[in-house]
């Protein structure tokens, strides 16, 4: 639902999300966290009159956004790390003891929330995908989780340590051959404790 707002001298226009379904990037150590993680998603712009497939491709391209934005979350933490323990961190990729691992994770929610959806003049753009400003939301406000098995891990790592524009799409395109997995709510503990090859299902 769109509503009228303001964004210091110039009118914005603001969408509600009103319930439905927000995209949050996540790394996979904060799904053992007692509550979820705080900080911008990404939520699907539905007009009225969006039906079947268009809906599902715009809900695709928001959660395809919150993933990129995870990729994001692992290397600024494992920068972080490295400055904070090393070379150490950077020798053992996939110990949660010394670095984030390497799984692009997607928390979807049902959550309140507003993403501003007008261009510099005020107007109404034209976006499919808005960010979301952070909303505080509980675990028993998800509904799915959207992660990388191991077999990706080789592809996450490429992206994260690419050095050159070039390198970064290359390695891009090669992970966004492997579809993530759909896991139920109910299964973030082992999710969480690396049970992911047995419990996940290919989403799409």
């Amino acid at each position: 639902m769109l509503r009228d707002a303001h964004r210091g001298k110039r009118a914005a226009l603001m969408w509600d999300t009103g319930g439905m379904r927000l995209y949050v990037p996540a790394v996979l150590d904060e799904l053992s966290a007692d509550q979820p993680p705080v900080r911008p998603g990404y939520v699907a712009i539905l007009e009225d009159g969006l039906r079947g497939d268009d809906i599902e491709e715009r809900e695709d391209s928001a959660m395809n956004q919150a993933a990129l934005a995870s990729l994001e979350l692992i290397r600024d933490r494992r920068d972080a790390e490295d400055e904070e323990d090393g070379d150490e961190a950077r020798a053992c990729p996939d110990s949660p003891a010394f670095c984030v691992p390497a799984r692009r994770v997607v928390i979807a929610c049902e959550a309140e929330a507003e993403a501003e959806v007008s261009d510099e003049a005020g107007n109404l753009a034209a976006v499919h995908v808005a960010q979301a400003r952070p909303q505080t939301y509980r675990w028993d406000d998800v509904v799915a989780f959207f992660i990388d098995d191991a077999e990706a891990a080789p592809l996450v790592e490429r992206v994260t340590q690419a050095l050159t524009e070039d390198d970064v799409t290359e390695a891009l395109d090669a992970l966004w051959d492997e579809p993530l997995l759909w896991f139920d709510a109910s299964e973030r503990t082992a999710c969480a404790g690396g049970g992911i090859v047995s419990c996940g299902r290919t989403h799409g």
